[in-house]
């Protein structure tokens, strides 16, 4: 028996949690994150139990870790909206259709999670926040958002109204159309705004 040089263990340590983390957000994507089990996740990554505790303090601390590593799938259709000709545009497109397909894709007891317990959403120094940030700017230097009101507040404002139909839609357990809902909402929220 061998005796394994600290690279080798470091590369089985990550290799081990990897497991983890990946039969988490499998069993979370079917089944949810109430249904599923520290024994579930444990079976699936062909892992012990301590092995999961020595990773994870408990499936609370695995969830938070899952939603941070799937944070930055919020930033990537930005980039892709960015192209729109109309900043204003490009900045509701984000808003209502990019959001709503990660909300969507995320799942409710996902998003319900994320709205509820962690009562967190994207830090004003994050891509997400600069991006549309930046998006605002260029609409209010275009004029095709008022430039009388300050840019962040502006911003604020558009993400309070996403957030609360995003909350409405979690209350109501899914039970309407987010999109549906989502582009009034924002499409009024942008009229204040309007030059």
């Amino acid at each position: 028996m061998g005796i394994l040089h600290p690279g080798k263990r470091e590369i089985k340590s990550e290799m081990q949690r990897k497991k983890i983390l990946d039969a988490a957000v499998t069993l979370f994507e079917q089944y949810g994150l109430n249904a599923v089990s520290v024994r579930d996740i444990t079976e699936t990554a062909e892992v012990s139990t301590g092995t999961f505790y020595h990773y994870f303090k408990n499936k609370q601390e695995l969830i938070n870790t899952v939603y941070t590593k799937i944070q930055p799938t919020f930033v990537q259709p930005l980039a892709e909206v960015g192209v729109n000709p109309s900043p204003r545009s490009a900045l509701y497109d984000f808003l209502t259709a990019s959001l709503v397909a990660q909300v969507l894709h995320d799942g409710l007891e996902f998003t319900t999670y994320r709205v509820f317990v962690r009562r967190r959403h994207s830090p004003k120094k994050g891509e997400m926040y600069q991006g549309c940030l930046k998006l605002v700017r260029q609409a209010q230097a275009k004029g095709e958002l008022t430039a009388d009101t300050d840019a962040e507040k502006l911003l604020d404002y558009l993400l309070t109204v996403q957030r609360a139909v995003v909350l409405e839609w979690c209350l109501a357990e899914g039970g309407f159309d987010l999109l549906e809902a989502m582009k009034p909402a924002i499409a009024c929220a942008f009229r204040a705004f309007d030059q």
